[in-house]
């Protein structure tokens, strides 16, 4: 088990060390067609962003230093903010999926990955606590956190943090406060946590009422249609033509708005997706064996509409 942690924890300080060079071999842009590439001025702009943050978190403190320096790590979890925000745009450019699905999955990924730093961090201060004479793990456990199996440790403060993340109250596993830096620590996770509990909430709100609100709005068009042609008094014939009318009108919001994707495309994407949308049925056209490009763009576009 320890040589274990032991050969994971040298492999992520190899991923993050190797990340530094990579870092001062990267290109960036200033504009989206300026792009910088130069070793000198990705150097310096490396220097004055991330590589403090990326040294803090490439340290191999598990080879040259002791258990409270090792607290130290911590700055890996400032480094994770970036590491998310790359995965969230990573997943959405290549997952095709309903967008509220996406989105309620990155919200349980975040309160997951929120539920276990608050974890290390109770496990963390609890640890440098340790020297005093009880922690909340020795009167819960009967052993300090030096002598209790990682695992189990870990377990303990991932339940209290779950706990409170969810705001569903304390059960059999109550952290006694037995110090200063435990207790300030533990009301700072209280209130990060009610915050993230509401923003959480308030998200997952937004997404279920927005799902059914284009249906909403139709509903809402036909009982005033509906209104209207019984206080005109008009015969049934054409109240089922107007009827018919307005969901035809619905069925073609779906068109209108794959028009407006089109129109707001470059002209080179445009043709890609013309081409592969609609390539076999020009093909067979005699007179469209070789069509211009931007023909076949036209050409789309007006049978569309």
């Amino acid at each position: 088990g320890g040589l274990g942690f032991f050969t994971i924890n040298c492999v992520i300080d190899t991923i993050f060390i190797l990340d530094v060079f990579v870092n001062f071999n990267t290109a960036y842009h200033v504009t989206d067609t300026i792009w910088v590439k130069e070793h000198g001025p990705i150097a310096e702009n490396y220097l004055r962003r991330w590589f403090w943050l990326d040294l803090a978190s490439a340290l191999p403190l598990d080879l040259v230093a002791d258990g409270e320096v090792r607290v130290l790590k911590v700055f890996r979890l400032l480094k994770m903010t970036k590491l998310v925000h790359f995965l969230f745009g990573f997943w959405e450019n290549r997952v095709s999926m309903d967008y509220s699905a996406l989105r309620i999955l990155q919200l349980l990924f975040l309160s997951t990955l929120g539920t276990h730093w608050f974890a290390c961090g109770l496990a963390s201060v609890t640890y440098l606590e340790s020297q005093q004479d009880s922690t909340w793990v020795f009167i819960r456990f009967g052993v300090e956190p030096k002598e209790m199996p990682v695992y189990e440790y870990y377990v303990a403060c991932l339940y209290w943090s779950t706990m409170t993340i969810t705001s569903v109250g304390y059960g059999d596993l109550v952290p006694a406060v037995t110090s200063q830096h435990v207790q300030t620590y533990m009301s700072f996770v209280m209130l990060v946590s009610a915050t993230i509990y509401g923003y959480v909430i308030g998200e997952l709100t937004i997404l279920i009422s927005s799902r059914g609100q284009r249906a909403a709005n139709f509903q809402r068009t036909m009982d005033h249609l509906n209104d209207m042609m019984s206080f005109l008094a008009l015969t049934p014939e054409l109240k089922l033509e107007l009827r018919e009318f307005y969901r035809y009108l619905m069925l073609k919001a779906d068109t209108t708005c794959s028009q407006d994707l089109l129109d707001g495309m470059s002209p080179g994407l445009r043709l890609k997706t013309v081409q592969q949308a609609d390539k076999p049925w020009i093909s067979q056209l005699c007179f469209f064996k070789d069509p211009p490009p931007q023909l076949v763009v036209q050409l789309y576009t007006q049978m569309k509409q």
